[in-house]
């Protein structure tokens, strides 16, 4: 869905339905989205390229998304898409910062073929400028959730019962990334549910990440994870309970505001760091349950998805807190289940 309001351009990468790409266009002429006009068009069909013609980096507003257990590239508005080659069933995928580096979780087609479970997966990295592919980790768990820092300069994902920082350097003949060092950071009590790591954010700055987690009890916990180790940071008692589950967290831009998201759909606001910790705040106030959100990069704006696939606009203060009343924006054919912004742009 690409949505115009003002100054910013909003996308939501293509619809992977069985009938293939379907995009949704809605502009609105500096007015409300009550305003809009819509355009229902078809993508171009995509096409598999070989590794040696990707046709170099991607704008840092593209898309990459998984189709037919298959990674695919495609620009903002979701046309040009095409998919990378490879050898096995991809799972997870995600776009450096600057839009030359694709990592992607890809199942061989040997696990697929003994059906082991839990399905054990393997990190590639793709250079689409040079074309060039690796491998960076072996033997993972399927449940991971892939992170570029900001800076593009490291990559997050859980392994197991740890959260693995892999940290990143450009080689100087050839230019792509290769991993040079890695820090895995362990939490010796699980859930029930199995991975104790639910979901992190890194900070803006690249400094660190905020991660969620549970312990043997189900009582959440909230932690920095640095070049340090883990630290707990103070959760106020009414999120610390596990009922409802956290089930999302970001920082603002800022980093004046952390808002948590949990299994009802309520989005709550603290203050990151230790300021009044046992304060906390409804950040949005909505009839529906929410399923995404997301601040905008400079932190006046914030994005949020209901359950019945309603988009929203919220312009907000310094700290990221809502001031003004949100506009709707359109309505996704299905809940989304992440926004992020890039450049400019939001991905559902």
């Amino acid at each position: 869905m690409t949505l115009r309001l003002g100054r910013w351009l909003l996308v939501g990468s293509a619809l992977c339905l069985l009938l293939g790409l379907l995009l949704v266009s809605v502009t609105a002429a500096g007015a409300t989205a009550a305003g809009a006009t819509a355009a229902v068009a078809a993508a171009d069909a995509p096409t598999s390229v070989a590794h040696a013609d990707l046709g170099g980096a991607l704008p840092p507003d593209a898309v990459v998304y998984i189709h037919e257990g298959a990674v695919w590239l495609a620009a903002a508005d979701g046309t040009a898409a095409r998919a990378l080659s490879s050898n096995g069933r991809a799972l997870e995928a995600a776009l450096s910062p600057d839009g030359r580096q694709v990592a992607y979780l890809l199942a061989p087609p040997a696990v697929l073929a003994a059906g082991m479970a839990p399905l054990p997966v393997q990190l590639w990295l793709t250079d689409l400028a040079t074309g060039e592919t690796h491998t960076l980790l072996d033997s993972l768990v399927e449940r991971s959730q892939l992170a570029w820092s900001p800076d593009g300069a490291r990559l997050a994902l859980v392994q197991g019962a740890s959260l693995q920082v892999l940290t990143l350097q450009r080689s100087a003949e050839a230019g792509a990334l290769y991993a040079v060092s890695s820090q895995a950071v362990a939490v010796e009590t699980l859930s029930a549910d199995g991975l104790a790591y639910s979901s992190y954010a890194w900070a803006p700055d690249s400094s660190g990440l905020v991660a969620l987690l549970a312990d043997a009890a189900d009582h959440q916990r909230l932690v920095r994870v640095d070049a340090e180790g883990l630290v707990d940071l103070p959760l106020p008692d009414e999120l610390a309970t596990g009922d409802p589950e956290l089930v999302a967290v970001a920082l603002h831009p800022a980093g004046q505001t952390l808002a948590l998201l949990d299994g009802r759909g309520g989005l709550w606001a603290i203050a990151p760091f230790g300021a009044n910790p046992e304060d906390s705040t409804p950040l949005v106030t909505s009839e529906v349950a929410l399923a995404a959100f997301a601040w905008a990069p400079d932190g006046r704006q914030l994005a949020y998805a209901d359950r019945r696939g309603g988009l929203w606009l919220a312009p907000t203060d310094a700290a990221g807190l809502p001031n003004e009343a949100a506009v709707r924006l359109g309505r996704l054919s299905a809940p989304a289940l992440a926004l992020q912004w890039r450049e400019g742009r939001l991905c559902a």
